[in-house]
């Protein structure tokens, strides 16, 4: 017996009392129930009922204390309290609907699915254990059965918006775009007021590669009050491939502001919550935009000296040493160039494009022997990647070229 369970016991007892009925006391519970008047002047209540009472309140109980083990991450309290609520009371859709979840807070989805499974049979008209279906079919990557729980869910209680965005998560995973375009669209009366359904809206355009949709769709979210650095930085990233860098810096500049001060502690990769981009965007796709922007507008001694201090900073990234490297190269210093991708091959010799960076710049310092050095070391690695196919027609041409001359 639980201590739950020896305190709400405690203290149950017959007591006569002055006129003449005997009462039960519950402690922890309703005060005292009538069981009747001596010598048989009425009925007895149904025992069966004041059973299942006692079982509801219990359980009711357990599920509040359930609830808060698992907001506090103590999974393993909240399942067996769960547990214990749900056999209590086993036609309470919350209780099963707990129980689910804190399978689902433990990665356990076959324990999730073998409850909800049945329990969709027993209410078939709950979103909620519809919605937690479509969950667990959604990390088991099942993205057909994901549509159908989620498309339930959505019909039972189209009120909710995760019951919309996570329809049209699947139709997009399911390689459905067109549906989830019409389960966004088919919400815009009911959510165009809230920054999630323009995320939802932006991820979706972005996934599709329609930039320009996608990024008026994350300044409706920005307009609406919604302003994080995940929506900066797909904000940004989608201004930058545009080709608008103007708008692009005033997005990327404080996030590569905080990434270069702070070792990327912060910012170090961005996504949203919604409609499932091609994941995340990490700190060199960031930093590389930022970089490129500033390239792009004329300031690429800036960007040399915002990259240089990124290095400083996170010495081992070959990323960002062939990011520099390129920046330098635009700033016409080739030399400098050259020893940054040197040293981000250095770092991490399978970097095909650090490779073809570093003979670009070899080339550009004069320095043609080493450049087709650093090309054959990019043939060995990739012999049919365009840059390095691009490359070896170069310097093939120029050696006829100066053979020729000679």
């Amino acid at each position: 017996m639980s201590n739950l369970d020896r305190a709400m016991r405690f203290g149950r007892t017959g007591v006569p009392t002055s006129t003449g009925v005997r009462v039960t006391i519950l402690t922890g519970s309703v005060a005292w129930v009538a069981l009747g008047f001596l010598g048989g002047c009425s009925q007895t209540p149904d025992r069966q009922e004041i059973r299942s009472d006692w079982d509801r309140q219990r359980a009711s109980l357990k599920y509040e204390l359930a609830s808060s083990e698992l907001r506090r991450g103590r999974t393993d309290s909240a399942l067996q309290l769960a547990h214990e609520a749900l056999g209590l009371s086993p036609s309470d859709a919350r209780h099963l609907e707990l129980l689910a979840r804190t399978y689902l807070s433990r990665a356990d989805f076959p324990s999730a699915r073998s409850l909800l499974e049945p329990a969709r049979t027993l209410h078939p008209r709950d979103a909620g254990i519809a919605y937690l279906l479509g969950t667990v079919y959604e990390r088991e990557r099942n993205w057909r059965q994901a549509m159908i729980a989620y498309g339930d869910a959505a019909r039972m209680d189209p009120s909710r918006l995760e019951h919309c965005i996570a329809l049209a998560q699947a139709c997009a995973q399911s390689g459905d775009a067109e549906r989830a375009e019409q389960t966004l669209l088919a919400g815009e009366a009911r959510f165009r007021d809230q920054p999630a359904w323009h995320i939802a809206r932006a991820e979706l355009a972005l996934r599709e590669g329609r930039l320009a949709e996608a990024a008026e769709a994350f300044r409706d979210a920005q307009r609406l009050g919604h302003e994080s650095r995940e929506i900066r930085a797909a904000l940004g990233l989608s201004l930058y491939w545009l080709g608008s860098y103007e708008e692009a810096l005033a997005q990327l500049e404080p996030l590569a502001r905080s990434m270069t001060q702070d070792g990327g502690a912060e910012g170090a990769s961005a996504s949203s919550p919604g409609v499932g981009m091609p994941g995340g965007f990490g700190q060199e796709a960031l930093i590389g935009a930022y970089a490129g922007s500033l390239i792009a507008v004329g300031d690429a001694q800036r960007a040399d000296e915002m990259l240089t201090r990124a290095t400083r900073t996170q010495l081992g990234d070959a990323g960002l040493w062939t990011l520099l490297a390129a920046a330098r190269l635009e700033a016409d210093r080739p030399g400098a160039a050259a020893d940054a991708a040197r040293f981000a091959t250095r770092i991490d010799p399978r970097r095909v494009e650090a490779w073809c960076v570093l003979v670009v710049a070899l080339r550009a310092d004069d320095r043609p022997h080493e450049a087709r050095e650093a090309l054959r070391a990019a043939e060995r690695l990739a012999p049919g990647d365009p840059d390095v196919v691009m490359l070896s027609e170069m310097l093939s041409s120029e050696a006829g070229g100066a053979a020729g001359a000679g």
